[in-house]
């Protein structure tokens, strides 16, 4: 009699796509909190010139970290905690970007010239993450 093969049940399978993008729109987070996120009258401010900055890059971490440890392991159960870590991490960085469309009216500046690359990078980096841990957390 043969026996059950459980490591390879439809439950344990994974998309490891869904994952690998996981964990690069991690990695996009956590570098775009390094990059310009606004510039005021000759003054670059990044992610990390800010306090909320470090919590962006902490959500950055956090998702690439579990992303990297799904990849290796390949457990079902981080299947949601990778999700609800990508749409906090993308609710974060929609939090930061109205932070710097307002900061921008306050300046009476245009937002092309106001907005720097890092905020569109965590803005991208997230979304990125979200789907693919959706697409993920639906490939059971």
């Amino acid at each position: 009699m043969r026996r059950p093969d459980f490591a390879n049940s439809p439950s344990n399978r994974h998309d490891p796509i869904g994952v690998v993008d996981a964990l690069l729109g991690g990695l996009a987070v956590a570098v775009g909190t390094l990059l310009p996120w606004y510039r005021i009258s000759g003054y670059v401010v990044s992610g990390t010139d800010i306090r909320d900055g470090y919590f962006v890059l902490v959500a950055g971490i956090v998702v690439a970290t579990l992303a990297i440890y799904g990849l290796i392991s390949g457990r079902a159960w981080l299947r949601p905690l990778l999700f609800l870590a990508s749409g906090g991490t993308l609710a974060l960085g929609v939090l930061r970007a109205i932070d710097v469309v307002r900061e921008a009216q306050a300046w009476q500046a245009s937002l092309v010239d106001f907005a720097g690359l890092g905020i569109l990078i965590v803005l991208a980096g997230g979304l990125v993450a979200t789907v693919a841990s959706l697409a993920n957390l639906r490939s059971r």
